[in-house]
């Protein structure tokens, strides 16, 4: 399924997106990302958990495969690719929620309902979020596809590592 939304909060994300920039790498740091993002966000972003530290980071990708080893955007796009993400017209909390921009992967969570998602951002905390409360580079369509197990998302990653450039 897809859903395409043009957001009318712009003005919101494009601050999350300033907030969120990776030159800063505030966002990453255990301690400091409270003072990015809140109060100013406190009543849209509920902090699911707080960035881990550096050594044990992941990303957005592994939360949505449920890892918690940094996964580079080439295995997602290849597990699309590939067909071992299976799309859903009727998603169910757990479900992979994949956001794209300009027809690319940016950005990936787990469903919750029809307008919230988990998700994690970059190596920064993992929120609860409306579907699109989050920076504008992650995109203004998403697409949902059934959940699989760990052992599944183990067997993707393996399969398609971060690519030899």
């Amino acid at each position: 399924m897809i859903y395409d939304k043009i957001n009318p909060l712009l003005k919101t994300r494009k601050r999350l997106e300033q907030l969120s920039n990776p030159k800063k790498r505030l966002f990453d740091d255990p301690i400091k990302y409270n003072s990015v993002y809140f109060p100013e966000f406190d009543n849209l972003l509920k902090v699911l958990a707080p960035p881990p530290l550096a050594v044990d980071q992941f990303n957005c990708y592994a939360y949505a495969l449920r890892l918690s080893k940094w996964v580079h955007k080439y295995t997602l796009v290849q597990a699309l690719e590939k067909k071992h993400l299976i799309p859903t017209a009727s998603p169910k909390k757990g479900d992979i929620v994949i956001y794209f921009g300009e027809s690319r992967i940016n950005h990936a969570g787990r469903y919750i309902s029809e307008s919230k998602v988990k998700s994690k951002w970059a190596g920064g905390p993992t929120f609860e979020h409306d579907t699109f409360m989050c920076p504008t580079h992650y995109g203004n369509r998403v697409e949902y596809y059934n959940a699989i197990t760990i052992d599944e998302a183990e067997k993707i990653f393996s399969r398609y590592p971060i690519p030899n450039i």
